[in-house]
């Protein structure tokens, strides 16, 4: 069977050139084809209430600046293994 990878997406919470990141994975999880890809926030707020409001919002994962860069290796992983398993 021919393996099927699936793309996985990093978003900035803070502002981009047109929307934040809330915004992004908005557009994006109402997409047809972008709606099952696992979609994960970078930022640089820490504070509680807005990892919650991130993870309502429905990221994957939450990371806060700084970060190391092993905790990108291990979401990447998960998202590897998860995507494998879901398409076998």
């Amino acid at each position: 069977m021919r393996e099927r990878t699936r793309p996985i997406s990093f978003s900035s919470i803070s502002n981009l050139p047109d929307m934040n990141g809330f915004e992004l994975l908005d557009k994006l999880k109402s997409g047809k084809q972008t709606r099952n890809i696992p979609i994960s926030a970078i930022s640089t707020s820490a504070m509680q209430d807005q990892v919650k409001k991130g993870k309502k919002a429905g990221f994957e994962a939450y990371l806060t600046k700084p970060f190391e860069v092993d905790s990108i290796r291990k979401l990447l992983e998960r998202f590897s293994t998860e995507t494998k398993t879901s398409t076998e």
